[in-house]
This record gives structure tokens, sequence and C-alpha cells, in this order.
């Protein structure tokens, strides 16, 4: 039920790109879609998931980091 909730609810995806010296370029979004599509919001949710099974429902807190680091990695462009 996460994981299906996660895919359709959370969007997330990384600009990340590897340049190699023979020209070949690879592009990490598209490596981690071909292993598994959605594993970045799946990730996300079991990552919260982790924190509140060790921590304790800590809501506000979790809230509160998630809109930090979302504008952060906007704003550094990674995700």
């Amino acid at each position: 039920m996460m994981g299906a909730l996660s895919a359709s609810y959370i969007t997330l995806s990384t600009p990340l790109q590897f340049s190699f010296s023979g020209g070949s370029t690879i592009v990490l979004q598209e490596v981690l879609d071909l292993i598994v599509p959605g594993l970045l919001p799946l990730a996300a949710v079991f990552i919260i998931y982790a924190y509140l099974k060790k921590k304790g429902p800590h809501y506000t807190k979790i809230l509160l980091t998630v809109v930090i680091v979302s504008i952060i990695t906007s704003l550094l462009g990674i995700f």
C-alpha cells in the first residue's frame, strides 16, 4: 500500500548526469527508472517510515525536514 501511494502522490526525480571521457553520458534518473520505476519516491517514504519507527511520531520535525531538504535540493538542482 505504501509503495502504491508513494508512486501516485510523490514526485521525485534527479537531473544528475555523469559524462565520461569517451563522450558517453549516463543520466542517473534513466538508470534508476530501468531498475525500478518510482524508486526515489519509495525510498523517501521508507526513510520517513524508518525514522517514525525509531524516534516516534514527531510529525512537525518530519514535515519541516522534508520542506527544508526539498527547498535546498531544489535550489542546488539535485532533485
